[in-house]
């Protein structure tokens, strides 16, 4: 059975953590574009805040697992965080077009954060392997670092659930570690973590795999130069083929299998939005080629040239282009404008209030019938941009919002759009935070399973506020709308919950 959200995010002990946004939605499962620096540094933050995280780790072995068990994919899209722990991740972030995430394995990494508890003085607990390991784990860790304060030790071999779970449990609790890390491997360990996070006295749940066999000196490490080939898979069937050969013999071409799948139905995607984009614009030019006439006319008529203004703007990924749209403001709009001296809204969007003295006669009325960037139609039918989508934006703007918001990139995971779901509930009604959650949201579901019902619904929304014949959408409504069309579970169970 899927573990209950509710319970998973009601905290006892700690109020839950902010989930991390900006990950990558990868075969059903969310993984963060983090370094381990990246996730030392959220763990700092957790603690220090006094809540609870739970960090997972995703490889080629949790994808082929998340595909198959529905618990186990809810963990993942539950976590506060999950990072890369395999080159096979890295691999499919590469083929599918994501960002490629560092490879954080905890052979490598379970040092540096006992380094970083000693450095900081936080507690660890230690839960997972046979009799005995944990014991020589902590052992080890604390011959390499002194004045690490590792709070108990208890070995996997227990009951998950009844008495032997409780006692477990209740001695986690007698102590409180900051730091409990869970090493039972996939999917034993997440399915604990989940169900047991809201009653455990620990600010960050780790899960470990086999970290604890690496710490006591029982599992071998990979030689440098097959860790440099990516080939460490290789060499861990070598040491155990017997337990090993279902999991990379077999796995490993399924995972590609899967991999080749969803770059397939990503190909399928960006074509039906096309088809879908052409479509709609055709039918429609009835409407907005006179609009776009009219408006010409009228900005000639009573402003005189230029017509357009043309910006170079974001609108894919790397891809930059210059932009049209219809002048609506003075000539100087530019030379004058500030938040000093023109009233801007305090986002980094840089939005214009309506009645903003930088707007021309005209321009007001062109922004009041929505008709500014009726002439990027054309970059629409040229396949520059899509009808629904993110708005482009100026790379002052998007370094600006990086500086706060990293995850800013995912924006861009589809190409921009002359109208999108920020649009359903008002720019000047969204905080920069909000307005990007919810366009992220609408980039992961589109990109990983794009729907024509989406993306009509959002087009017939517009037209429906522009007109005035519904108010505008609250932003937990555009979340639920995008939310509905998440088929394959990209976005995770309460993926921005915190906000």
């Amino acid at each position: 059975v899927a573990p209950d959200a509710t319970q998973f995010r009601s905290g006892r002990f700690y109020r839950p953590a902010r989930r991390r946004p900006e990950a990558n939605g990868l075969l059903g499962i969310a993984v963060h574009n983090v370094s381990a620096v990246g996730v030392l540094d959220n763990m700092a933050d957790v603690i220090e805040a006094g809540e609870q995280a739970v960090i997972l780790h995703a490889n080629a072995f949790a994808a082929n697992l998340a595909a198959r068990n529905p618990a186990f994919r809810a963990a993942f899209g539950q976590a506060q965080m999950v990072f890369c722990d395999g080159d096979g991740i890295r691999r499919a972030c590469q083929a599918l077009g994501l960002e490629v995430p560092p490879k954080v394995t905890y052979a490598r990494w379970l040092p540096l954060v006992a380094a970083w508890c000693e450095e900081r003085g936080y507690s660890l607990y230690l839960l997972g392997g046979r009799p005995g390991v944990a014991d020589l784990a902590a052992g080890n860790l604390k011959q390499r670092h002194p004045r690490i304060r590792i709070v108990g030790a208890h070995h996997g071999y227990f009951e998950k659930a009844g008495s032997e779970n409780d006692a477990v449990i209740a001695e986690i609790n007698r102590v409180q570690p900051d730091v409990l890390l869970v090493c039972f491997g996939m999917p034993l360990q997440e399915d604990w973590v989940v169900r047991n996070a809201s009653g455990l006295a620990a600010h960050v749940l780790l899960t470990g795999g086999a970290a604890l066999d690496y710490a006591a000196g029982i599992a071998v490490t990979t030689p440098q130069w097959m860790i440099r080939l990516e080939l460490e898979w290789l060499f861990r069937l070598w040491r155990d083929p017997i337990r090993l050969f279902t999991r990379y013999a077999i796995g490993n071409p399924e995972f590609a299998l899967r991999v080749a799948a969803e770059s397939a139905r990503q190909a399928w995607s960006r074509r039906a939005k096309r088809v879908f984009d052409l479509s709609v614009t055709l039918l429609a030019s009835v409407t907005w080629l006179p609009a776009i006439l009219a408006s010409s006319l009228s900005i000639l008529a009573c402003e005189g040239r230029p017509l357009f203004y043309v910006s170079r703007r974001r609108v894919f990924r790397d891809r930059q282009m210059p932009v049209v749209k219809f002048r609506t403001m003075r000539r100087d709009a530019e030379r004058i404008a500030n938040r000093d001296t023109i009233p801007i809204s305090e986002t980094r969007f840089l939005n214009l209030p309506p009645d903003s003295p930088l707007y021309t006669r005209v321009g007001w009325l062109i922004e009041r019938c929505c008709f500014t960037e009726l002439p990027q139609l054309f970059h629409v039918l040229a396949g520059k941009m899509s009808l629904v989508g993110n708005r482009p934006l100026p790379e002052n703007v998007i370094a600006a919002l990086k500086a706060e918001f990293p995850w800013v990139e995912a924006r861009f995971d589809t190409p921009a759009g002359l109208t999108g779901p920020a649009q359903l509930v008002g720019r000047d009604r969204l905080s920069d935070r909000e307005r990007l959650e919810i366009e992220t949201m609408y980039c992961r579901v589109a990109a990983s399973s794009y729907s024509m019902r989406l993306d009509f619904q959002i087009i017939l929304g517009t037209v429906l506020v522009v007109a005035r014949l519904r108010q505008s959408y609250s932003c937990d409504e555009i979340k639920r709308l995008i939310a509905r069309f998440d088929r394959h579970n990209v976005l995770g169970h309460e993926l921005f919950a915190g906000g």
